[in-house]
């Protein structure tokens, strides 16, 4: 019994540890607030032990804004630090006092375009800081923040002056609501088949009808798993509909990002 307390505590200092490296940072945006003043961007920066250079991943939260799934995004930082990766959780809704645009169907697609934005000049960010690799930068969003992704990766609705592609890009339960042709990254989609909210079905009818690679776009589909089923301890109703962790699909796609990344950023 002692030995499981000391393992315990173990267990738990060392991941205080990890999210002791955890730091707020502020940058600048490309982006105009309401009134049409420069705006900054905020977010969780997260680096490994060293000084590198190491790849760096974007992490982008869903429509119900950075707090109401810091679990969930905490854990998957303090995950791929684990794995050698500087993260950054970029909060998009602080900066400009909004909180959330789950029932808003105009502005869940307009700050699609807004987000994905963010998330280029999150990439400059990373890019300048001396301990990451700015030829090893990768995008991973949840949600909206994974429909942010999809987004960011269409080459028609990226600026000319933002064409430098992220190296990987994964998106979990998007809503795919173009087709997913002409990418300019590597992308993998992860959704469950059961999703009430952004059905697998959408994902399914976007894929590219030929892919000259087939890693280009990659989508697994989890049988029988809901909407944020790799959010532990999540059931709950939200906005009318179910999320529901699932450890098997969770467990799974632990897999299949690790595996992803390593093949594309290491």
């Amino acid at each position: 019994m002692y030995k499981k307390q000391i393992l315990l505590a173990m267990l738990i200092l060392g991941i205080a540890v990890q999210l002791g490296f955890a730091d707020p940072i502020k940058f600048k945006s490309t982006s105009t607030d309401k009134d049409g003043k420069p705006l900054s961007l905020t977010g969780i920066l997260t680096k490994p032990e060293g000084d590198g250079p190491f790849p760096s991943i974007v992490l982008l939260h869903g429509c119900s804004g950075p707090q109401h799934s810091k679990s969930r995004s905490d854990s998957w930082a303090n995950r791929l630090l684990s794995w050698g990766y500087v993260t950054l959780q970029l909060d998009s809704f602080g900066p400009r006092n909004v909180s959330n645009i789950c029932t808003d169907i105009g502005e869940i697609f307009a700050m699609c375009f807004t987000r994905s934005q963010d998330a280029y000049d999150a990439k400059d960010f990373l890019s300048e800081l001396p301990y990451v690799d700015r030829n090893r930068i990768a995008l991973m969003g949840w949600s909206h923040g994974g429909m942010t992704v999809l987004t960011a990766l269409i080459k028609k609705f990226i600026p000319q002056d933002r064409q430098t592609p992220f190296n990987a890009t994964i998106a979990f339960y998007p809503y795919c609501d173009t087709y997913l042709n002409n990418l300019n990254a590597p992308l993998l989609i992860l959704i469950g088949e059961a999703d009430d909210w952004t059905p697998a079905k959408s994902c399914s009818v976007s894929m590219p009808q030929e892919q000259p690679n087939p890693e280009v776009v990659v989508l697994k589909i989890y049988s029988g798993a809901y909407h944020a089923f790799d959010w532990v301890d999540m059931d709950e109703i939200y906005e009318g509909h179910r999320l529901l962790y699932d450890p098997i699909a969770a467990d799974d796609a632990i897999i299949q990002v690790k595996s992803f990344l390593s093949g594309h950023l290491m």
